[in-house]
């Protein structure tokens, strides 16, 4: 499958308490103006709002011949196009798009990646005002070591590096002010491995992973640092003994931090989600805990959350051992003692989505929403979107078909 659709496609929705469920306001399909072939999302959060109802989308634009470009898009609240921008350096090759920030004053920070033509990528940060106008662009050769997750906290700008792991900190005109060493150690060395940044207050918490060589071995990594001073803990977890991959990070509300990641034991027909919590002012690690249908059926995380009633939820894919098909899943653990208290699936698929699968709590009713992508018989990519309470009872469900087919 070489793309999941060729154009961006975006849905608002307006979510009801109701039994009339949910109600879609408008969507949006959009191929670029430039007119690639591919317009593909990276696989964090990049919907961003400002303060007057626009949306910002970070994208990866995958132009003819191979190359791309790191892209941002605006939309009004209505879903019409205002300004599109793409950036690729002095190469125009290998653009890759990472995070999205904005400041109070609607400023935009899009974070990704560029090919300098050496044996190393450079990191780019392009901040954009609210009309869509380069302000400044920051792309830095001692950057080559690759960015992977930005914070903007008050009036910094940090940067996390995958390579050593590091934090860089700007100031909002793009100037590298301060920096500190988080470890010496050398993460994993394929590119899918995947790194997140969170913060609680002016702590920053990190986490990764990185490889032992011999033998060969890949850890989770996890560290605090306290703003940019000093690293408070730092701790490793072994989940198995092959490949572990962060696929997300969250903070709760007493400033310990959750991981889910994507770990395997000798084979991709062994995936299963891991999550593990790890204790705020020491980094101990409270519990961790695998899940997967059966040995042998692939699970894929892709989303963490928690709420303010000391609850941990997980979102991916599990494999049905019956059907061979991947099914969303959601998952909601005891944030203290990693006790499993229950779970609920979705729709099949013939694929295994993991890069679409969402997961958000409202605070204040403490429902969850659940997202995640479908392939139903017909062949048309869909979104589904489930309302679910505390206790795992699906309040509601919708399907939003695309209107392409997927490739």
């Amino acid at each position: 499958m070489r793309h999941l659709i060729s154009c961006l496609f975006l849905l608002l929705f307006n979510i009801s308490n109701s039994p009339a469920q949910i109600v879609k306001e408008w969507s949006v399909i959009h191929r670029p103006l430039n007119d690639p072939l591919n317009y593909s999302v990276t696989d964090r959060d990049q919907l961003m709002f400002l303060s007057n109802g626009d949306i910002i989308n970070g994208w990866k634009f995958n132009f003819s011949g191979g190359n791309s470009a790191i892209g941002t898009t605006s939309y009004d609240q209505n879903g019409n196009l205002k300004w599109e921008r793409s950036y690729a350096g002095a190469f125009l090759d290998d653009g890759k798009i990472l995070s999205i920030e904005t400041d109070s004053a609607d400023n935009i920070y899009t974070l990704g990646i560029v090919n300098d033509q050496t044996a190393y990528a450079d990191n780019a940060i392009i901040k954009y005002d609210s009309n869509g106008n380069q302000l400044w662009v920051s792309e830095d050769d001692s950057l080559y070591n690759w960015g992977e997750s930005s914070l903007l906290i008050d009036d910094r700008y940090y940067l996390q590096t995958r390579l050593f792991p590091s934090l860089y900190q700007y100031n909002l005109n793009g100037m590298l002010i301060d920096s500190l060493s988080i470890d010496s150690i050398s993460p994993g060395f394929s590119a899918s491995y995947q790194y997140r940044m969170k913060n609680f207050g002016i702590s920053i918490y990190y986490a990764g992973a990185f490889a032992v060589l011999s033998p060969l071995n890949v850890m989770l990594y996890a560290a605090k640092a306290i703003n940019i001073d000093s690293i408070a803990w730092k701790t490793t977890v072994d989940a198995s003994p092959d490949d572990e991959r962060v696929r997300e990070a969250v903070v709760d509300q007493s400033g310990n931090l959750f991981i889910t990641a994507l770990c395997n034991t000798n084979s991709t027909t062994d995936q299963f989600i891991f999550t593990c919590g790890f204790e705020t002012q020491t980094g101990d690690t409270l519990w961790t805990i695998k899940k997967h249908a059966l040995p042998g059926s692939p699970a894929f995380p892709s989303d963490i959350d928690v709420d303010n009633a000391g609850h941990v939820y997980v979102a991916g894919n599990i494999v049905n051992p019956v059907t061979n098909r991947a099914e969303a899943i959601l998952i909601q653990y005891d944030a203290v003692t990693g006790q499993e208290k229950w779970n609920v699936t979705m729709d099949s698929s013939y694929f295994y989505f993991y890069d679409f699968v969402k997961v958000s709590i409202d605070t204040s009713t403490k429902d969850i929403y659940f997202a995640y992508s479908t392939l139903p018989v017909a062949g048309f990519s869909s979104t589904s979107i489930a309302k679910v309470d505390s206790s795992g009872n699906v309040i509601w469900r919708n399907l939003f078909q695309h209107l392409l087919p997927a490739e």
